[in-house]
């Protein structure tokens, strides 16, 4: 039996801000033993708020943080692995759950939180090549902004130099990240181990045969959830399922039910018994992402 899969806007609140009912905060949609997952009434409450950083502001901050250590992880000479990427934004939206905005620049925050990952996920990469990368970024965008503000036709890989292995300024940088390595480790306490959406969406993929372009485009979801503060909300099992949720709905696809009515995710994970109206609200987050300009 097969059931289309449907797709609910998320609830708004008077700024404009998404927001999940109370009635989803259930055991099942976080694990309630770990420590870094948090309440809405935790994220409104981190040390930048407090520092009187606006949401708007903290999570500008956050996003340019996803950004410049996917564009340092993609971009080695040997690209890092994505399990690397994605740890290292873990790490760094963990970070800016204990330490502030106000104290840690988000850029500097960023390189160590993915040499860090890098390490964790046996896919290392040496300061040099990870600042140099960030070096290489910073003078990019602000050449792009010079000529998107002149009218000017000039490639924005003009005039950007490589940060001097022999630098003042690299080491001065190198001694900076190994510095604020420490901080990290300390904030987050040491734990290393992170866990990811990933190998469930490989899992349920396989067992559902969606596999192809159903499977990536779920894999890119599951990428793209990492720009907004899911992980620091769900379990990674979770955001799997809303991942498919969505790719169901974008591709029209139906997922099969059970004989009895069980939802789909219950074939397949009979621990899994998160309501629909959850799976659709984590969807929802996604697929704002896309909404926004």
């Amino acid at each position: 039996m097969a059931a289309t899969t449907s797709f609910s806007s998320p609830m708004m609140t008077p700024t404009g801000q998404v927001q999940h009912p109370a009635s989803l905060d259930t055991a099942d949609s976080r694990d309630s033993g770990a420590r870094w997952y948090y309440s809405d009434e935790e994220l409104d409450k981190t040390p930048s708020r407090e520092d009187g950083i606006s949401a708007e502001t903290e999570m500008r901050y956050r996003l340019e943080g996803v950004a410049l250590i996917k564009e340092i992880g993609q971009h080695q000479q040997r690209p890092m692995s994505q399990q690397a990427i994605a740890t290292g934004i873990v790490f760094f939206h963990r970070f800016f759950m204990c330490q502030s905005f106000k104290d840690f620049e988000a850029s500097k925050m960023a390189c160590t939180c993915l040499l860090l990952a890098g390490k964790v996920e046996e896919s290392h990469r040496k300061c040099y090549d990870i600042l140099d990368r960030a070096h290489v970024f910073r003078q990019t965008q602000q050449l792009a902004e010079q000529i998107k503000q002149s009218g000017g036709v000039v490639s924005a890989e003009q005039g950007v130099k490589r940060l001097g292995r022999d630098s003042r300024e690299y080491y001065q940088a190198k001694e900076e990240m190994l510095v604020n390595e420490r901080i990290l480790l300390q904030a987050i306490a040491f734990e290393l181990a992170v866990e990811h959406p990933y190998p469930f969406v490989m899992k349920f993929c396989k067992k559902l045969k969606r596999q192809g372009a159903f499977a990536q485009l779920v894999w890119n979801y599951v990428n793209d959830s990492l720009r907004t503060t899911l992980c620091l909300r769900y379990k990674p099992v979770l955001i799997a399922v809303a991942a498919m949720h969505l790719a169901a709905v974008t591709q029209r696809a139906e997922l099969p039910n059970g004989s009895n009515g069980e939802p789909w995710w219950k074939l397949l994970d009979a621990d899994l018994s998160p309501s629909l109206e959850l799976i659709q609200y984590i969807a929802s987050v996604i697929n704002d992402l896309y909404e926004k300009p």
